[in-house]
């Protein structure tokens, strides 16, 4: 009797092995098929219009990220059928979405960042510095996400939780931080510019920007 239960349970073991297999093969070849197919079906309908920012978007490889999605649903509906590895589906279709919607946030904002260069006073008033922040912030926020979904816990909790290390970190790179932000004050606020002369007495320090 114990030898049959044995021979069962492995043969099961075997059968959602290779269910979990077929699932993650589909999953894969679902998201080549869609991000060949929707890339070259979009880049086809950017090229025949006269803007040049939907160029930029398609270049930057929005669409490539969103391609995720196709995967994610794929995982998704094979946590239904193979309820034995369900949550490890679930988890893992999850994960998949926040990487697309992490992949399309930081290619959108590199395309806002090449559109908005295309403007003749994009020179002056540069924008790469709080783009580059809120792209620190996106990724900061999904791996924050992330490490909830694998934990199985509230991702506020988690931020509660990382206060204080927060605060140390705020000390730690206080000046940086200054720094930066008296950068983009001189950014936002258009006070210097290029070929103006400036001198800085107390260093002894003078030149063109």
């Amino acid at each position: 009797m114990d030898v049959l239960t044995q021979f069962y349970s492995q043969e099961s073991l075997l059968r959602d092995l290779t269910v979990l297999a077929g699932i993650l093969v589909a999953g894969w070849l679902v998201f080549l098929v869609v991000r060949r197919v929707l890339v070259a079906l979009v880049r086809q309908v950017s090229r025949r219009t006269t803007f040049a920012w939907d160029d930029i978007v398609v270049e930057a490889g929005v669409f490539g990220s969103l391609a995720l999605v196709a995967p994610a649903v794929v995982l998704a509906l094979g946590a239904g059928i193979l309820e034995s590895w369900g949550a490890l589906l679930s988890n893992a279709a999850n994960l998949l979405l926040l990487l697309a919607a992490v992949g399309v946030a930081d290619r959108l904002l590199t395309a806002v960042l090449r559109i908005y260069q295309l403007r003749p006073d994009s020179a002056r008033r540069p924008i790469k510095g709080p783009v580059q922040l809120v792209k620190i912030f996106v990724y900061l926020m999904s791996a924050v996400a992330a490490i909830a979904f694998v934990l199985g816990k509230s991702p506020w909790g988690l931020l509660s939780g990382i206060g204080a290390f927060t605060a140390v970190l705020l000390l730690v790179f206080r000046d940086t931080i200054l720094s930066f932000v008296a950068g983009m004050q001189i950014v936002t606020g258009d006070l210097v510019r290029q070929g103006d002369w400036l001198e800085v007495p107390a260093f002894g320090a003078d030149g063109d920007v």
